[in-house]
Order: structure tokens, then sequence, then C-alpha cells
């Protein structure tokens, strides 16, 4: 696939804006684009601003805390075709019934939660021209009500953003910079998330896990599964699956034992890209059930916070063939 960086002019967009300082928006530089996991083709793209050392930006990364706690499924659609006589006696599952079987009960456990919140702790691999590979760390926290209340939060080198969905718009506010965007948005969780993906460029590795059927929504993306044994993840026994995707990238995912399945850690690396860069999440103090007021999914704008547009920025970044690459 070549190298995983390529020198070009810097782009402006939305986490940049809203992160950066006033000076920093003001100067151009020269960066380097570099290729980042996520889940299900979809990579996040990285830049090393030049005139800044080792600044890095992710293009639209102020949902990485969703990304942080997502996982794979998989439906009756990922099924191998077999032929000749072996099709005479039916498909053969391509996903091991007991690694079916779990992925399908943490779905259907999450789907029945009328809210959560969960704190993760996640490292981030991006590679260099040079084929040198840097991990960032980030804590994030996200809060979900459904049908149609987000609330994500990370801190980290790489953002330090807020994102809050309320039932009718988007809101991003870069805390650093103290900047924020707004859009309208749909009146589900689930347009939300796809709204924010295909109109407004925020890429995530894998916020489908906060769709209503995950099970359905990410079935068609694994190629294969395998159930491989249990194993102990922050004391926790946990089921540990692993899968193959379609689209260019291999998952694993360590699920809670028991009447609580739960998914505690989630590695996903880009298997379409030479360097092969892996992101790595895992998840702890889960509260299900808990109580969540509208006003945590409000947002008000903190003293001196100034206003962009999430078009203009996107207007410029797709007027330089910028926009990020979709895949669905």
């Amino acid at each position: 696939m070549g190298q995983t960086c390529g020198r070009r002019r810097a782009t402006r967009d939305d986490a940049w804006w809203l992160e950066a300082t006033p000076d920093e928006r003001a100067r151009p530089s020269w960066r380097t684009r570099c290729t980042a996991p996520s889940h299900g083709g979809r990579r996040e793209e990285v830049s090393v601003d030049r005139a800044n050392g080792t600044k890095l930006r992710i293009v639209a990364g102020a949902i990485a805390a969703v990304a942080a706690i997502s996982a794979a499924a998989w439906t009756g659609d990922a099924q191998q075709r077999p032929r000749g006589e072996a099709a005479a006696r039916g498909a053969r599952p391509a996903v091991d019934p007991e690694a079916d079987r779990h992925l399908r009960a943490m779905s259907q456990y999450l789907a029945g939660l009328r809210s959560f919140r969960v704190d993760a702790d996640s490292s981030l691999e991006v590679v260099l021209e040079s084929g040198q590979k840097l991990q960032y760390l980030a804590s994030s926290r996200v809060s979900v009500r459904r049908p149609d209340r987000l609330r994500s939060e990370r801190h980290g080198a790489l953002a330090d953003l807020t994102l809050y969905y309320d039932g009718d718009s988007i809101t991003l506010h870069g805390r650093r910079a103290n900047l924020f965007a707004t859009a309208d948005a749909p009146r589900t969780l689930d347009q939300a998330i796809d709204f924010a993906r295909d109109e407004l460029d925020i890429e995530a590795p894998a916020a489908d896990l906060l769709m209503s059927d995950v099970y359905r929504t990410l079935g068609a993306e694994a190629a294969s599964g395998t159930y491989v044994g249990t194993a102990e993840v922050g004391g926790v026994n946990c089921h540990h699956l692993a899968f193959r995707g379609r689209s260019g990238s291999d998952w694993q995912l360590w699920i809670q034992e028991g009447a609580t399945p739960l998914p505690m850690r989630y590695v996903v690396v880009s298997t379409d890209v030479r360097s092969q860069p892996q992101f790595a999440v895992d998840l702890h103090d889960w509260q299900t059930n808990a109580a969540m007021s509208d006003a945590e999914f409000a947002f008000e704008p903190p003293p001196g916070a100034q206003r962009i547009e999430f078009r203009r920025v996107l207007e410029e970044r797709r007027a330089q063939g910028q926009g990020a690459p979709r895949t669905r």
C-alpha cells in the first residue's frame, strides 16, 4: 500500500481549528499526513506539523472518545458461501458460533440499557514517513442516554475536546482554544452518528458501538471470527474474541463474563496499511442505567468562547480535495 504518510499542504480540519491557538491558525505550515487505525476501514488521518515540532492533530478527532469504546458484531450476511457438494449441505459460518454468541449477547445487552457512562484509557499509534511509530495516550468519558443524547469528553495530547448531542444539535468544544462549532442534527442517536461522520467529517474508529443494533450495524464488516478463550482484563474475567475484517482491519474484543457482557478491552489493527498501526482501549468504571439530566448533554459556551462554523472548515477542506475518505 506504500508509505503511510505523504507530504502536502496543511489542512484546516475541525479539530485543528477548535484546538489551535489564534497564532497557529493564522500561520500556514507543512505537515506530514499519517495513517492511524480505525474499525470498518475508516482510517483516521493524523497530521504532523513541521513548523511546530511533533504536534499531531487527528482529522475531526473530536469524538475519539466514542471510538475508544467500540466493538464489532456479526450477522448471517457475513457467512462463507461454499460451492459444489458443500453448498448442498448448507452454508458453513465464517464466524465461530461461540464468538457469534458472545458478540450477540454484548450487543443485546448494550441495546437494552436506557443509559450508560464509561471511562476509557486508549493508545493511538501513528506512523511517520520514516516508518517510526509513535503512541499517543488519552483518557475519555462517554455518556449515552437513549434514544437521543450523547456526551463525549477526551483528554490527551492529540485533542482536548468535548462533543455534545442533545437531540437537536451537535456541538464540538475545543477547551484549549475555547472555540466551538454547532450544527443542527437528526433526532435520534443512530442518525446523528451517521450525520456527524458523513456530513461533518467527524470520523471515529467505530462509533457504531453506540448504535441501537450493534450486531446488525457491524456484522457485514466481519469476514471471519474466532473464540480465543478466556482472559483477565483489569481484574475482570472476559471472553476473548478475534475477528478479521472485510475492509482492511482486524480487531479483538474482550467481553465480560456473566450476566453483564460489557466490552472491557478493544484492539483494532489497520491491515491494509503496510505499517499496520494499532488502536487499543481499556474500558472501566461502567455505570449502567445511570441517572442523567438533560443539562449534561446541553452545551453552554464558557466565558470568552468563540464560535466558528463547521461549513467554513468543510468547504475549505473539500475545495482542496482533502475530505475524509468514505467507505460507505
